[in-house]
């Protein structure tokens, strides 16, 4: 070992000694130093990350200390997944994570500016007429629509259309509404547990939305809530190059892709069940933009022509199961040319 190794690492001791005087019996968990999407494997960092302090929670009696002092980036999506995870532990738990905040002024004010706080508290509060804060509700709530009307007043600012307006929160209110669905049960009984959280943020080029649910997965529920009629079109689809080998079981991806194509809800409406479809379709209204959706081991994604090289639309493995549905939904630079 170096003489630069041998000196971070008794530096490294030193702040630890003094981190247990002055947090007793608290279970350590230090972050990692960007929580931040990139790539695939960025996602799986944090998914980890937020494991170990699950399980560190839930783990015996001892408090936890969230140690996010090196962590140098943290984005919108590492946000919403840290307040959501820290308010699961209180409601299931009766755990309340401590938060030592990073040193890092950005990284700070991410935090703060979407509400995640010190004690683990997401409020719901605008800031500037410009963020939303990470706000959640559950199951038993009525419909997430008021949620998602206040993330889709955001687009009011972004675009002077008010029909292309309401057509967004039109989107946001349904893909919501059958995401949780997907996730817990169309008829489940309210449980404090069974959560959904929404942020939403604007700039002056675009306007980013961001759901994420603690549920099964769209993957593990959609076979079921679908029925024969999503069976027979994976079946069929599989035929394709695209699908093969046919003698294997569908993937994660090829069921979230089916769905997604099925253009339709557990609902069984004619007149609605195309939430995930419209806010695919609304992209190409506007100038750019892109949808993620991580279900399962699966990846979705859809971006707009003009901002892409090679295929506009994909579904992939992730290569690690994500738990639960997280949707991150980007309109950039206003209305395209043939949506005026």
């Amino acid at each position: 070992m170096g003489k630069r190794a041998k000196r971070r690492l008794r530096g490294r001791e030193k702040e630890g000694a003094a981190l247990r005087l002055q947090y007793p019996g608290h279970e350590h968990i230090r972050a990692p130093l960007r929580l931040a999407l990139g790539a695939p494997q960025d996602m799986q960092i944090i998914v980890e990350f937020l494991t170990r302090l699950e399980e560190a929670a839930t783990d015996g009696d001892r408090s936890v200390l969230l140690d996010l002092h090196d962590t140098k980036i943290i984005d919108a999506v590492a946000c919403v997944m840290l307040a959501a995870a820290m308010q699961k532990l209180d409601i299931e738990c009766g755990v309340k994570v401590t938060v030592r905040m990073p040193r890092n002024g950005s990284a700070r004010f991410a935090l703060k500016l979407f509400g995640v706080t010190r004690d683990g508290e997401a409020v719901l509060e605008e800031a500037g007429g410009r963020i939303l804060r990470v706000t959640s509700g559950m199951l038993g709530d009525p419909s997430p629509g008021a949620r998602t009307f206040e993330v889709a007043r955001l687009v009011e600012q972004f675009v002077s259309d008010q029909t292309l307006a309401d057509k967004v929160h039109a989107a946001l209110n349904e893909a919501a509404d059958n995401v949780l669905s997907w996730a817990y049960g169309a008829n489940s009984p309210p449980n404090p547990s069974e959560r959904w959280w929404v942020a939403g943020m604007l700039t002056s080029t675009r306007a980013t939305f961001i759901a994420l649910d603690h549920g099964l997965g769209i993957p593990a529920t959609a076979p079921q809530n679908f029925g024969d009629g999503l069976s027979g079109l994976i079946k069929t689809m599989m035929q394709d190059k695209e699908w093969k080998p046919v003698n294997l079981k569908p993937t994660d991806a090829q069921i979230l892709l089916t769905t997604i194509r099925q253009r339709r809800t557990v609902s069984g409406l004619d007149e609605r069940g195309k939430g995930l479809s419209s806010m695919i379709a609304l992209i190409d209204r506007f100038s750019g933009g892109f949808i993620n959706i991580l279900s399962g081991d699966a990846l979705y994604g859809y971006r707009n022509f003009a901002h892409t090289q090679g295929d506009d639309e994909y579904c992939i493995p992730l290569g690690f199961r994500f738990p639960g549905t997280l949707i991150i939904w980007q309109l950039e630079g206003g209305p395209s040319e043939e949506s005026i």
